[in-house]
């Protein structure tokens, strides 16, 4: 299930925005949308390890990591909507509701898994994410570099990601006729 929502955010987001926008060539793009596949299942694979590790420190319970990838997988579920989160002004708030609708189902399916009460199931949610943002603090840095560079690697091109480099792909030569706005 995560790997399905790895392969929709990826397809549905940015990621294929992105690389259709920069011109990157077909194989390229295939390969750049399997590299972002990877490192989404390997950023859900820490997520339910670091939750795993909550539940087993916090409440000294022998749950299999493969439960809780599960639940967290089935979770997930929620997020094929997100292709809706491209709607002009209700974007945000809607993956924002995604966001939530996934946490509680995480927290009903951690419930189902380990026999934990909500509020322990909660907790682990909690110190899961708290520990898989503080890793990625320490260690993320290093780590986001080197994604940046086999995403730019793979797709061939330098890949514009901010809203003035999109503009430029957009519109590389600005129409003298047209008015320009100045940057606010």
């Amino acid at each position: 299930y995560g790997t399905v929502t790895g392969v929709r955010r990826v397809l549905f987001r940015s990621q294929a925005f992105i690389l259709f926008l920069n011109r990157v060539r077909p194989l390229r793009f295939l390969l750049s949308l399997l590299l972002e596949s990877l490192l989404f299942a390997l950023g859900f694979l820490v997520w339910a390890t670091t939750t795993w590790w909550m539940v087993r420190l916090l409440f000294r319970l022998d749950l299999p990591l493969a439960a809780v990838v599960r639940a967290l997988g089935i979770a997930h579920a929620p997020q094929l909507l997100g292709f809706l989160g491209a709607l002009p002004y209700l974007g945000t708030p809607w993956l924002t509701l995604l966001s939530l609708w996934t946490a509680v189902s995480f927290v009903v399916g951690l419930t189902a898994v380990s026999g934990l009460s909500a509020w322990g199931a909660l907790a682990s949610l909690i110190g899961g994410w708290w520990a898989m943002h503080a890793m990625q603090r320490l260690a993320g840095q290093p780590l986001s570099r080197l994604a940046r560079r086999l995403e730019q690697h793979t797709a061939g091109v330098q890949l514009q990601r901010d809203g003035q480099g999109l503009a430029r792909l957009l519109d590389p030569e600005p129409n003298p006729a047209r008015p320009q706005r100045s940057p606010r």
